[in-house]
């Protein structure tokens, strides 16, 4: 029954007084029933952030694993189930912590039998570490008969931000420039002399948190 291989395979032949064999039968395969775990998968690393924890782990070797359950709970409580996820996943970002509690995670590994392979937990305290989303899509163009750039970005956040422009010429480093409420997805500057302008933008919010400062785009007037 612990045996690793996961199938039997059975032949019968007839033998007489004079101890001659008949010819095989044909070979009946059986599955046999597993009752062996896949190897656990094994939590590498988290991440807190603003409400969010984020896991990664390393795969469990088994070649039999379906899917991963992530479970958690709180100390002294029950594990619950999160999230059932396929074979390939090595990830999980879990939205529903609040802050300033803490929380155990693990990661079940679950074969074609329903065995779990279970991984360590991990104990994770939600507290907000200041980064936010970052932007997306930032961009600029430049109209040079008009001697103006322009900036466009998007951000699909909601909550209370502003958005500040950072600029600086050849090479120049970059300084603060603009300060923007967080209605606005875009800019526009009429240039003043002929060069090399380099622009990047980050997201201030009103309770100290702040994006990644975008990739740095370069306009030539």
């Amino acid at each position: 029954m612990h045996a690793l291989n996961e199938t039997v395979y059975y032949r019968i032949a007839a033998v007489d007084q004079n101890y001659n064999h008949s010819v095989y039968s044909q070979v009946l395969s059986l599955q046999r029933p597993d009752v062996v775990p896949p190897a656990a998968p094994a939590i590498r690393n988290f991440d807190v952030g603003q409400k969010v924890v984020q896991l990664r782990w390393f795969p469990s070797p088994s070649d039999d694993v379906m899917s991963y359950v992530v479970q958690r709970r709180q100390p002294e409580a029950e594990w619950a189930e999160l999230a059932t996820l396929d074979a390939s996943a090595i990830s999980f970002s879990d939205t529903s912590v609040l802050l300033n509690n803490r929380y155990q995670y693990r990661i079940a590994a679950v074969d074609d039998a329903g065995n779990l392979g279970l991984s360590n937990p991990v104990q994770v305290l939600a507290v907000d570490n200041g980064l936010r989303a970052a932007l997306q899509g930032f961009s600029g163009t430049v109209d040079k008969s008009a001697s103006t750039a322009v900036l466009h970005w998007n951000y699909a956040v909601a909550d209370d931000h502003r958005y500040v422009i950072y600029r600086g010429k050849s090479n120049e480093p970059l300084r603060t420039y603009k300060s923007l409420p967080g209605t606005q997805l875009d800019f526009a500057e009429v240039l003043k002399a002929p060069g090399l302008y380099r622009y990047a933008l980050k997201v201030l919010y009103t309770d100290g948190g702040e994006s990644p400062l975008s990739e740095e785009i370069q306009l030539e007037l």
